[in-house]
């Protein structure tokens, strides 16, 4: 009840106290519905986000989807956040867009989902709060996987890994062997990506990923 009446009063009443008296939806549906300066809607003071509450606090999650698979894990969240009795407080959704950097936040267009969340400080919202995070993180993972175009492993011993392949925004899958290390597999495939592109003006990155059920690693091309 109190949710409710907090998402009501945000959307009809809200607005109409601020130097914006339209709502959100009219100010992006019309150019001139709503102009302020870039200062305006960063003046607000930040103590009053201070959590005076001794035994909750709040914490931020956002997830970076690929867009075409957006309304699935959003489907997903609903089941993960109803199940375990999550307090959200509030949710925002951001446009992403590719960028030419290595330290990308995601290696194609996307969608961000940021949650603001709710939780006691006792054991039992701290094992709701890892669950909560923990579900979503690897739906999150498995939508990545559909990022590559299933190159295959290149052979002979001439020709190791096949970058020169992978265009923008592909991933080469590079299993790992059961007795190897996960990081230092890792590190190897990293280093190598990295010599190979610093000589052709190519950027790649690299993550821990599963497919079909094998662990591997995964290269994207960034750049």
């Amino acid at each position: 009840m109190f949710q409710e009446m907090k998402w009501l009063s945000e959307k009809h009443i809200e607005h109409r106290m601020e130097t914006c008296t339209v709502t959100r939806a009219q100010a992006i549906g019309s150019a001139e519905a709503c102009l302020v300066s870039r200062n305006d809607p960063m003046h607000d003071s930040v103590p009053y986000l201070r959590n005076s509450l001794p035994n909750d606090t709040d914490i931020l999650h956002e997830y970076f989807i690929p867009r075409s698979q957006f309304v699935s894990f959003v489907d997903g969240m609903r089941k993960v956040l109803t199940d375990n009795k999550t307090n959200l407080l509030n949710a925002s959704v951001r446009i992403v867009h590719q960028e030419g950097n290595f330290l990308t936040y995601s290696p194609e267009p996307a969608f961000s989902l940021v949650l603001y969340i709710n939780q006691s400080t006792d054991e039992e919202g701290n094992r709701r709060m890892k669950k909560a995070t923990e579900e979503p993180s690897r739906q999150e993972a498995a939508m990545g996987f559909e990022v590559f175009k299933g190159l295959p492993m290149p052979k002979g011993p001439k020709k190791k890994y096949n970058f020169e392949d992978l265009e923008v925004g592909d991933m080469m899958f590079v299993p790992i062997a059961e007795a190897e290390d996960h990081t230092a597999a890792q590190n190897k495939m990293s280093s190598a990506a990295a010599g190979w592109g610093r000589r052709r003006d190519r950027k790649f990155a690299t993550q821990l990923v599963k497919n079909d059920g094998k662990l591997g690693i995964g290269v994207w091309r960034i750049e």
